[in-house]
Formats: structure tokens, sequence, C-alpha cells
């Protein structure tokens, strides 16, 4: 999830951590399990635009959700194999919610 990692704007690598860990079984996110990696994350020092992470999340999401459509990993992929689609679909439509206010 983090070939990108460092290749850019910190707020992108937030979103998919957050949209992973930070979210419930509804893809809701959990407000208590964000602050507190924000909070770590800036107590080490750690700079984010706020407007620009809001975003990230949605687009994160968005890709995830995309990448779960095109269809099964490959065999020769590493890691777990296919995933539900929908668990991002879920989480895209709660960070897109955010997004419009």
């Amino acid at each position: 999830d983090f070939y990108n990692a460092c290749l850019d704007y910190p707020e992108y690598d937030l979103a998919v951590t957050l949209n992973d860990w930070c979210v419930d079984s509804n893809g809701k996110p959990v407000a208590a399990r964000e602050q507190a990696l924000l909070e770590g994350y800036r107590e080490h020092g750690g700079q984010l635009d706020d407007s620009l992470l809001l975003e990230a999340l949605a687009v994160a999401a968005l890709r995830f959700w995309l990448s779960r459509l095109a269809g099964p990993v490959s065999e020769y992929s590493e890691g777990q194999g296919s995933k539900d689609p929908e668990e991002f679909a879920r989480i895209f439509q709660w960070r897109n919610g955010a997004l419009a206010g």
C-alpha cells in the first residue's frame, strides 16, 4: 500500500493509513483513532495541510476501490490476493461526503 510513500505529499501517505487503520467495519471514520494517529504524527515533527488531507482521504479511498474493481490480483503479486471492493466503496462514500461538507 505504501509503494508511493515519501515520493510526494505526506497527506496521501497519511490518508492511506487513516483509511486502513482508522475506520470501523462500515467504513466510517473513527475520530478517536484518527486523532491519535495525527497527534502522534505532529508530535514527531510531521506537518500537514488539513484541507489537502481531506482531499487525499477521498482520493486514496477512490483509488483503492477502483483497484479492487479491476479484478483479482495476479498470482505473481505480493500480498493477500483479491479483496472486497465494497469495503473501499463505503470508505469512499464517507470521505467524499466529508469533502462535500
